[in-house]
């Protein structure tokens, strides 16, 4: 499983944090020099396996049926932009083996 820590110059997004990791959470913030928000690509196992160390993280809302144990989340949809200063993202809804 891969993570995927992409700084800006305001804040840093993790892209999902994998299967067994123990202090991804810390390890980011540290290697960003702030702290991160999470971004899961989907909610399988492998990708959530340190999601106990975040208090909240953005996921898109047709994987909350997979999530488990289900989690409150802030949902992101198809075109919202995220900004982390400096660098732009934006959220394509890319439907694989999960929604």
């Amino acid at each position: 499983m891969r993570c995927f820590l992409l700084k800006g110059r305001d804040r840093a997004l993790l892209i999902d944090c994998g299967m067994t990791l123990k202090g991804v959470r810390a390890f980011a913030s540290d290697l960003a020099g702030t702290d991160v928000t999470l971004l899961l690509s989907h909610a399988d196992p492998d990708h959530v396996g340190a999601l106990g160390e975040f208090d909240s993280f953005l996921m898109h809302p047709c994987e909350k049926e997979n999530l488990r144990p289900a989690r409150e989340f802030v949902p992101v949809t198809d075109g919202q932009i995220i900004e982390l200063g400096g660098r732009t993202l934006e959220i394509i809804h890319v439907p694989g083996h999960t929604p």
